[in-house]
């Protein structure tokens, strides 16, 4: 509600698609890392479809309606509008904007259940509430033009579809879904510390690659999440105080409107539409994102990290109806906003993590606390750690030091090499190695090798962005969590549910309000996750309680 007013909707439905736009996009590689040629994009000539080997110039043709002569006879209802959106998508009649897709699914045929790996969503609480009519795994650029002036033209809504954590339903009643997941382009410009990346990469893809360069770009944690969706959203990260989101280091967006119109658009070039992108999200998008370019940030070399962990004391079945402690909890948070929300030291990032539930036998709620140094070795971080210690020297925690290069810390965090026996996944005790991590940084599809990589739980977030706490803020917030209902759970049962409270300040709250669509900037702020995860299989009752 508070965007709407602010979408600048004339300008960016008018776009001409004849304006120019000088990109530089003479090198490549592959997802493979093999060469890939690439032919500059000169002014007057932005149309050119930049993917690599599927490199083919849009030609503004033919607009297709539903009264062609090509489709015969008119048809109504859901068959109809099937059969005519086939029809368009094979159409092979000269003029017709774009190229013929490699790959659609119908739902009248052979599109797989909503769980499955294609195109099924991460989270199994809302998977089955997609209902789309087809859906385009696009190949090229050329793909998703006739994708969408196909549906343009029988008043299809299009969704785009990258890595596929969407937390809500996008595409749940005659929609066409065009899943970019085979965009997987990368042109990395070492020299210029640029980069053009394709919208079908995951964030562990991303890292992986850019880091071969000594390069990073500031987005999440969770290798699996789609780039696309991340940056449409903001990208927030542990970077988020040292260079901003991604959205802040966003440098262009290669776009097909939904009328299928393919373009640039930049910070003088299709302004609104790039103001847009940067925050407005998936669903406010007017098309469907294609190829990002950011500059880049240099990759920190190491991530020092001290994990302190404040757990309730319990015996056997009691650890379930245990509660954390209130004086013990807010201590914690007046701490962690006295001294780390707002640290000098933008290179210091500090993550607070509510567990306010029993989550195994024996043992009882608990609160983490994630210090991260970025870029620090040990010894320099040590001093600033000190201010937490000495405040609540009184409430016993464990604490344990690690120190490793920034992607494999990324890799470490997400859980990989963590996963139990029987998984199929290899662990540290079964002699994992760095390049096995990279590896599962590459992957593209799951089963990923870390918790929920398997893109078969429930789940529910919720992020919530606010200012200092006050004194009242956090004893609200801290009676909320101890009343959290308790209930029993077989032992074999997985599921979380927490509360994470992040900075988002820093570099972020430098960029003015009104500079992107992610208005949610200031010195102080920080974002609060409220995090549900739950196997399908548990108990109805479960599911309901953790939802």
């Amino acid at each position: 509600p508070l965007l709407l007013p602010l979408l600048p909707v004339a300008s960016i439905v008018s776009i001409d698609a004849t304006a120019s736009v000088g990109i530089d996009v003479e090198r490549s590689c592959n997802i493979d890392g093999s060469a890939a040629s690439r032919p500059s994009v000169e002014d007057n000539d932005y149309t050119s479809l930049l993917a690599g080997h599927h490199f083919v110039k849009v030609q503004r043709g033919h607009r297709l309606t539903s009264s062609d002569s090509s489709f015969g006879e008119s048809m109504s209802g859901f068959e109809s509008i099937t059969t005519e959106l086939k029809r368009c998508l094979q159409s092979e009649k000269e003029g017709f904007d774009g190229a013929i897709p490699s790959e659609v699914a119908y739902s009248s045929g052979n599109l797989p259940p909503a769980g499955g790996e294609r195109w099924g969503l991460h989270n199994l609480r809302i998977a089955e509430k997609l209902q789309p009519l087809a859906v385009v795994f696009a190949r090229s650029y050329e793909e998703v033009v006739r994708a969408s002036s196909c549906a343009e033209s029988l008043g299809i809504a299009v969704a785009g579809q990258s890595g596929r954590h969407s937390y809500t339903p996008y595409c749940e009643t005659r929609c066409l879904l065009v899943n970019v997941h085979s965009l997987q382009d990368v042109h990395i410009n070492a020299a210029a510390g640029t980069a053009m990346l394709g919208a079908g990469l995951n964030l562990g893809q991303a890292y992986a690659l850019l880091s071969d360069h000594g390069y990073t770009i500031p987005s999440g944690t969770c290798p699996s999440v789609g780039l696309g969706g991340s940056t449409l959203g903001g990208g927030q990260g542990i970077l988020n105080r040292m260079h901003g989101l991604a959205i802040d280091q966003l440098a262009g967006i290669d776009v097909v409107l939904s009328n299928g119109t393919y373009t640039h658009a930049n910070a003088s070039y299709n302004e609104d539409l790039f103001w847009l992108a940067r925050g407005g999200g998936g669903t406010l998008f007017p098309g469907v994102a294609v190829g990002y370019h950011f500059n880049l940030v240099k990759l920190p070399q190491v991530l020092t990290e001290y994990v302190a962990k404040w757990q309730v004391p319990c015996n056997g079945t009691e650890c379930k109806r245990a509660s954390l402690d209130k004086a013990m909890s807010a201590s914690i948070v007046r701490v962690w906003q006295k001294h780390y929300l707002t640290h000098p030291d933008r290179r210091v990032h500090v993550v607070l993590d509510f567990h306010p539930l029993s989550e195994a036998p024996g043992e009882g709620p608990y609160i983490l606390m994630f210090f991260k140094f970025i870029g620090m070795q040990q010894a320099d971080a040590e001093p600033l750690l000190q201010p937490a210690l000495d405040a609540l020297k009184e409430y016993v925690h464990v604490g344990t030091w690690s120190s490793h290069p920034f992607v494999k810390k990324i890799a470490i965090d997400a859980g990989i090499g963590a996963m139990p026996p029987g998984e199929g996944c290899k662990s540290w005790e079964d002699g994992l190695t760095d390049e096995d991590i990279r590896q599962e940084m590459l992957k593209s599809e799951p089963p990923f090798c870390f918790p929920s990589g398997g893109f078969d739980l429930g789940q529910k977030y919720r992020a919530l962005v606010a200012s200092t706490l006050s004194d009242q803020s956090i004893e609200k917030l801290l009676e909320w969590l101890v009343q959290a209902p308790r209930f029993d759970l077989p032992d074999d049962e997985f599921w979380i549910f927490d509360i994470q409270l992040e900075p988002t300040n820093g570099y972020t709250g430098d960029v003015d309000q009104a500079a992107t669509a992610f208005p949610w900037r200031a010195e102080d702020l920080m974002t609060l996750q409220v995090v549900s995860m739950w196997a399908e299989s548990s108990a109805s009752s479960t599911r309901a309680i953790l939802e």
